[in-house]
């Protein structure tokens, strides 16, 4: 892949690296733990984490909430990763990943219709580099409970549900805005891990 550069933009010429590099990037939003705190936006009650590039290649774009901004990174690195290795992850068929339930989830169109600032930098990032392909497809990473119960499953732990909302059943109020602990980072933008 080509790097293209926005010499005005120092905060997506290292986006461009970084998906040049590794093939996407990580955007964690909501965690509010940042050294930097305009890295990681405000802390909210279910903070996510996506990814932004994999669509450049023609693959979804990634999401996944609840998990540490470290955790989510390696989960969704290692499902790009597969997928690019030509193994892609069926979803709603799940895996194990580090001893942990895992699966995909196909994310409905109106959860970014809704709010697009649900990811934003994927939005900013095709309109400085000038692409109009419409909507990503995107797919949430799931993770199951210390049982092996998805959030999907009636009988899933409440802890597990509640940190991380299946997005295909609500698409329209999740995660909530509402509960947003601190003020909007004053930059809009969040450090790319």
């Amino acid at each position: 892949m080509t790097t293209t550069t926005h010499s005005a933009n120092p905060f997506f010429n290292q986006l461009d690296e970084t998906i040049a590099t590794h093939g996407m990037a990580v955007i964690p939003v909501g965690y509010g733990t940042c050294a930097d705190k305009r890295c990681c936006g405000p802390a909210a009650h279910q903070p996510w984490t996506y990814s932004v590039g994999l669509s450049l290649f023609g693959l979804p774009e990634l999401v996944l909430m609840g998990l540490d901004p470290v955790a989510a990174h390696f989960a969704l690195t290692w499902v790009a990763n597969e997928a690019r290795a030509g193994r892609p992850i069926a979803v709603d068929r799940p895996f194990i990943l580090r001893d942990v339930g895992v699966k995909l989830v196909e994310v409905p169109d109106e959860w970014l219709l809704t709010d697009p600032d649900r990811m934003a930098i994927w939005f900013s990032h095709q309109a400085m580099r000038a692409h109009s392909i419409g909507l990503p497809l995107v797919h949430q990473v799931v993770w199951a409970d210390a049982d092996g119960r998805f959030p999907d499953d009636a009988s899933c732990r409440p802890a597990t549900s509640a940190y991380q909302p299946i997005l295909r059943d609500d698409p329209f109020s999740l995660p909530h805005r509402s509960r947003l602990i601190s003020k909007r980072p004053q930059h809009g933008h969040r450090k790319v891990a």
